[in-house]
């Protein structure tokens, strides 16, 4: 569990948030969920969120979009 949470960690730095994630919830898996591990899997869950929201130009914010 330790080994997939730190390579979870590695993918998250190297801005894989959807593998960092996996590897967590295979973690949570293993054992009961820590504070950090839900942290961390709320955290990839954010980033991944984050990245499928379409970015609103200045003018659509003008224009109300």
């Amino acid at each position: 569990s330790e080994a997939l949470f730190d390579e979870a960690k590695m993918q998250l730095r190297n801005g894989q948030a959807e593998k960092a994630l996996s590897l967590i919830d295979q973690a949570i898996s293993l054992r009961p969920a820590t504070a950090e591990l839900i942290l961390y899997q709320l955290w990839c869950k954010l980033l991944m969120l984050h990245s499928s929201v379409k970015p609103l130009h200045a003018k659509q914010l003008r224009e109300g979009a």
